[in-house]
């Protein structure tokens, strides 16, 4: 069976156009995922962001108890001699 010019451009062009939207689809899906992905690695970013603030923060207020310990001892040992 023979197909006319016109039939097998319609028929390439409809192939063409569907794989373009399988395609499409595809590349939708994948970018999708792709910026959630980003979007939990900028959440536990900002997790450990507010980690490394806290752990900072708690080595400072270690620093202050321990002089404030030291300063005691010393005014204590002070008082007592």
């Amino acid at each position: 069976m023979q197909l006319t010019i016109r039939t097998r451009l319609i028929i390439l062009s409809s192939v063409l156009l569907l794989v373009l939207a399988a395609t499409t689809g595809y590349l939708t899906q994948t970018v999708s995922d792709e910026a959630a992905a980003t979007a939990r690695a900028a959440a536990m970013l900002a997790v450990a962001d507010e980690a490394s603030s806290a752990r900072i923060a708690f080595g400072e207020l270690r620093y202050w108890n321990t002089d404030l310990a030291v300063s005691q001892l010393t005014l204590a040992e002070q008082k007592a001699a």
